[in-house]
């Protein structure tokens, strides 16, 4: 014989109410992301954090960059500004060049100075 209705809805209604009582499982935190920016700028995008890392590398070694151009320029009007100044370069000019500097500064030390060592790099 099939049960009766009042026996299915007074099995039914109790197990959907358990069922609707019940809190859901707790969802896991997410994964820490990393947010990146193009060095051409532009929007963030999410990245790995070995390409965050990268990024974060590349911007200190273009904030080095930066301050020993400024280094160098300061350095260079200071020369080109001054009075009676020499056409030799300074110590200044030196420690932050390398190769050879524009026409009109000579890379010869004045007399007394050592000469920076050249930076080791690949070869052209």
């Amino acid at each position: 014989m099939f049960p009766s209705r009042a026996a299915v809805l007074g099995l039914l209604v109790p197990l959907t109410l358990l069922a609707a009582c019940q809190q859901p499982p707790p969802t896991p935190a997410p994964a820490p992301s990393f947010r990146c920016t193009p060095e051409a700028g532009g929007d963030e995008y999410d990245c790995s954090q070995a390409q965050h890392d990268e990024m974060v590398s590349k911007d200190t070694l273009y904030a080095e960059a930066e301050a020993v151009f400024r280094k160098f320029f300061a350095e260079d009007v200071r020369i080109s500004q001054a009075v009676g100044a020499s056409r030799q370069a300074t110590p200044m000019l030196l420690e932050t060049a390398t190769g050879r500097l524009p026409e009109g500064r000579s890379m010869h030390p004045l007399p007394g100075q050592r000469r920076a060592p050249k930076a080791q790099g690949p070869s052209r």
